[in-house]
């Protein structure tokens, strides 16, 4: 029996050994960073191609195991021992993981303020392209982390998913700048907007927004085309309004995941939208008028898909009072499953289909009530 296992394991092994070293290293790359690094157990080619890896994605902080890598140790091996002339660090993921004691957040004692500061000073010369933190990033990390971030003129991507309210820093160098995933917190509406203005070349925006304490959202870019708008819930019931003006903006995504009936009122100007789709994952009627207002100011688009959940959501495919079923069946198309909770409309850029849309709207969706206040 032991045998079999070991011709099986060689068998395997040998298969893994016939691939290109260009197709291992994509391989590789899509593994966690300490995932992949245990395959060079299986030959020196593989811990060759670990460090020749273009994407690392490391974890820092307590680990539950019991005998955990050094963090130091891990850098050092994914990180610090590849130089600018060596293959280019494509991707970098930092996720952290902290411990807390009495409130307070506590740092391994290897993870220390300078090695932060390092780790990104070494990233800056390697051609770094897209970056991630993630994870449970402290004030002076992020703080310290933030301004060497905004330093690496060679980033096309960034994406930080983490809840702080420390502000951008200013004069910022990320002129290739493509894409960018932050999170709207109170207190930063006006950061963000200000360093929107600063990346000329941003062409996708990723944005949640928390609904707590954050009043009036304006933003504008001249150069963004793809806007994902996450909303995300509140602690309590607010109002607020988002104001968008992105002339060039073709494709807009909003996710709300408010759950008191807070929808935000939208209003904005991008004249040439073709597609948008909407998700609303609970809708109340005190939530009408804010809907209406936001599909008036995409009412041109050319495709528009639209999934609503929660209360009121009951009667978007109901019969209205005097009307035959047939006729008005066939002017609401849903997929083809019948999910009576989604709807997609297509050409409405061109004027007959657009006013047929607003009169379907306001004769089906919108209560009499709301169309007298409207």
């Amino acid at each position: 029996m032991a045998t079999f296992q070991t011709e099986l394991s060689q068998h395997e092994v040998d298969h893994l050994l016939l691939l290109p070293d260009a197709l291992l290293i994509t391989i590789l790359s899509l593994l966690p960073t300490d995932t992949a690094a245990r395959t060079s157990v299986l030959c020196r080619r593989f811990r060759d191609l670990c460090e020749a890896c273009p994407s690392v994605n490391l974890t820092f902080g307590y680990h539950t195991r019991r005998r955990p890598p050094s963090n130091v140790a891990k850098a050092n091996s994914a990180l610090f021992s590849r130089q600018p002339s060596d293959q280019p660090l494509l991707s970098l993921r930092l996720h952290l993981l902290l411990s807390y004691s009495r409130g307070q957040s506590l740092l391994p004692s290897d993870l220390t303020l300078s090695f932060i500061s390092s780790l990104f000073a070494h990233a800056h010369p390697l051609r770094l392209r897209h970056l991630t933190l993630d994870g449970d990033w402290n004030f002076e990390l992020f703080e310290i982390c933030l301004r060497s971030v905004f330093s690496i003129s060679s980033l096309e991507s960034l994406s930080i998913c983490i809840h702080s309210q420390i502000p951008f820093p200013s004069g910022t160098t990320l002129t290739r700048l493509k894409s960018l995933t932050i999170n709207l917190e109170q207190h930063t509406s006006t950061q963000v907007r200000r360093l929107l203005l600063e990346l000329s070349c941003l062409g996708h925006l990723n944005l949640s927004i928390y609904g707590y304490n954050v009043g009036v959202i304006n933003l504008s870019s001249l150069t963004i085309k793809t806007l994902e708008l996450m909303i995300l819930p509140a602690p309590r019931q607010v109002t607020y309004s988002v104001g968008l003006f992105m002339p060039k903006m073709e494709f807009l995504y909003i996710t709300s995941m408010a759950s008191f009936g807070d929808l935000p009122h939208f209003h904005g100007d991008f004249p040439v939208l073709r597609k948008s789709v909407i998700t609303l994952h609970s809708l109340y009627r005190k939530d009408v008028a804010s809907f209406a207002q936001l599909l008036n100011c995409i009412s041109h688009v050319e495709e528009l898909s639209l999934e609503l959940k929660g209360y009121y959501t009951a009667q978007f495919h109901c019969r209205p009072d005097r009307r035959k079923w047939n006729a008005w069946r066939s002017k609401l198309p849903r997929n083809t499953d019948g999910n009576y909770q989604y709807a997609c409309f297509s050409n409405l850029h061109l004027r007959e289909n657009d006013k047929g849309f607003k009169k379907l709207l306001n004769k089906k969706f919108i209560p009499k009530k709301v169309q007298a206040h409207n």
